[in-house]
């Protein structure tokens, strides 16, 4: 294996897969490394929860194969509220075995020439347009671009950035026979899962049933419960100098629905293009101002989290009777901050997932 490359891509997520199967794609006289500290069943474990279900408009961002890994069609969210309040919307959803396609996305990258390395990072040294890599097996490795697709825990933004998420969500899922509904998201809502929800949406073995750890319990004791942090709200920076993270690592995933996909797809295709367009700052710029980033995600995320089960109430009454013009302008006049609610659950079905 050689040392010296192009472009280091730490992480082999969702975000880190799509990133080295598009700059092989895109840029094919680089030399790509693509490094992650998991393999074989620690791998498929790990990437056994979450972030299985995206929007039809979210399936355009990877390869038209891949629609071959669509496991169940969505076409209907269930919201429900405190006081039994509950609120429909038509979608088109699918939920996707995202292990299938990373491993699409990582053996096309292979294809094209791109090297994997099974090891962790533990230190980067930047120094003008040179990264120092230094890893657990003793590697020491230098690229000229570094893209940091390496989690909620991201060395890459520890000790590049310096910068952490606002907040850091620790959830927990299993799966279950019941407890959903056929083509349905099923999201409960209440002060105790603090700005997140309960949900439910169907899987390969009947449903799969999740929360914030430690505000539910599975019903049946014996279930295999898997956890994992989510990190939301964006760093201060992506970009510095020739290093930028993406994904989770840069707190990407959505606010308000917590999906994170879409949000890593789209990211890994942005900052590539950017490094091939020789313009890696083009891509904090685009970021920010992509409607995936829209700030009323989070401030509305902000309301929930601080809100009581009658506050929630209040808020979510409103939506009961559809897109109903005079009761969402009784909304803004007589409920604070659902100018700012209304605005995030309106646009989370378009760029939320």
């Amino acid at each position: 294996m050689r040392t010296n490359y192009d472009l280091i891509i730490v992480g082999a997520g969702p975000a880190g897969c799509r990133a080295a199967e598009l700059a092989c794609k895109r840029m094919p006289d680089w030399s790509v490394l693509l490094v992650d500290n998991k393999t074989g069943d620690d791998w498929e474990n790990y990437h056994n929860i979450c972030a299985e279900g995206v929007s039809g408009t979210a399936l355009k961002e990877i390869l038209p194969e891949e629609r071959r890994h669509i496991r169940h069609k969505l076409t209907k969210v269930e919201e429900i509220w405190p006081s039994d309040i509950r609120v429909e919307s038509e979608i088109e959803g699918y939920i996707v075995d995202r292990k299938a396609i990373m491993k699409d996305q990582a053996e096309n990258y292979r294809q094209w020439g791109g090297e994997v390395l099974q090891d962790a990072v533990v230190d980067i040294r930047v120094s003008g347009d040179v990264c120092r890599i230094l890893t657990k097996g003793n590697n020491i490795l230098t690229t000229k671009f570094l893209l940091g697709a390496d989690g909620a825990n991201s060395t890459v933004r520890k000790r590049v950035f310096r910068s952490e998420s606002e907040v850091v969500v620790p959830v927990s899922q299993y799966t279950s026979r019941s407890g959903g509904k056929p083509g349905t998201l099923v999201l409960e809502y209440g002060a105790k899962y603090k700005g997140k929800y309960r949900w439910a949406f169907p899987a390969r073995d009947g449903y799969r049933i999740g929360y914030p750890t430690g505000t539910d319990a599975p019903s049946d004791p014996k279930a295999h419960v898997q956890g994992r942090p989510i990190p939301i709200g964006l760093v201060n920076q992506l970009v510095m100098g020739n290093v930028a993270i993406i994904g989770d690592a840069a707190g990407m995933a959505n606010p308000v629905t917590y999906a994170g996909l879409r949000n890593s797809w789209t990211s890994a295709r942005m900052v590539i293009d950017a490094m091939a367009a020789g313009d890696l700052q083009r891509f904090e710029k685009e970021w920010r101002e992509s409607p995936l980033a829209d700030p009323s995600f989070l401030e509305a995320h902000r309301i929930l989290r601080n809100s009581d089960d009658e506050s929630l109430k209040k808020l979510a009454e409103h939506l009961r009777y559809g897109p109903n013009m005079w009761a969402i302008i009784s909304g803004i006049v007589k409920t604070p901050g659902f100018q700012t609610f209304y605005r995030a659950h309106v646009r989370k079905l378009s760029y939320g997932w």
